[in-house]
């Protein structure tokens, strides 16, 4: 089989379509334990005797159903083994992680830790006093949004991606978790080590507070791997260097 049909039926979980993060972050980062108790059985479901319908059934809205389905088109009886030998790599993989989940998640202390996050990143070296700062929080989670202005020169009050220096972390306290949800510097201000101070900053805080388990999806492997020593399992590798469920520590 041509390297170009192995890309292509990656391509759908990784950059292109994009079908990989809707499905890891439902079901490690968004879901319950009780809820992740479920997903782990129809995981186990689908590996041990898998069906197009058992696929299927991970599209819970419209568009990962469309992509579900595109994925399923891909299919062909010269590329099959390789098919099924991607599909079954992402769900060996989220086995991996729910099963990891469910020994390790353990709710952490919520009180004002936005507020603490916030007095942190004032603190710090990178921190300017008209810098943004944003925080929302939701039952059990707690999102922080930091943009550096004076080193966003683009900066129009819309996200775009890969253009200001900014970072957003979610913490899920029922698990116990950190979650690396961007990270970015603006090109001019890039290869000084800004971002590895801000992710190391925020880290160790993080830690001082209790929060022990510390994620990523869908990594830059050699950035999250040997600048800040996160893992990232060969299990959890999809394809080359196209895409990765997760990186953790």
């Amino acid at each position: 089989m041509k390297n170009r049909d192995f890309d292509r039926i990656v391509d759908v979980f990784g950059i292109k379509e994009g079908l990989g993060n809707p499905l890891h972050s439902k079901i490690i980062y968004d879901s319950s334990r009780k809820e992740q108790k479920k997903w782990l059985e129809k995981v186990e479901n689908i590996i041990k005797d898998f069906d197009d319908g058992k696929l299927r059934a991970f599209g819970r809205d419209r568009k990962t159903a469309k992509k579900i389905n595109k994925l399923i088109k891909l299919r062909t009886s010269k590329n099959y083994k390789t098919w099924m030998n991607v599909v079954m790599k992402f769900f060996k993989g989220l086995r991996y992680l729910l099963q990891r989940e469910l020994r390790l998640g353990k709710p952490i202390s919520r009180k004002n830790l936005d507020k603490l996050f916030i007095s942190e990143i004032k603190k710090q070296s990178f921190y300017n006093s008209k810098d943004l700062i944003k925080t929302k929080k939701t039952t059990g989670k707690i999102e922080i949004w930091y943009i550096s202005l004076n080193k966003s020169p683009g900066y129009n009050k819309k996200f775009v991606l890969w253009r200001d220096t900014e970072f957003k972390i979610i913490i899920l306290l029922d698990k116990g978790l950190f979650v690396w949800m961007y990270l970015n510097v603006n090109d001019k201000y890039k290869n000084k080590g800004l971002g590895t101070k801000m992710a190391k900053a925020m880290e160790q805080f993080a830690r001082k507070r209790g929060i022990k388990r510390f994620s990523v999806e869908w990594p830059n492997r050699n950035y999250w791997r040997y600048k800040l020593g996160y893992t990232l399992p060969n299990k959890l590798c999809i394809g080359r260097e196209g895409y990765s469920l997760e990186c953790f520590k």
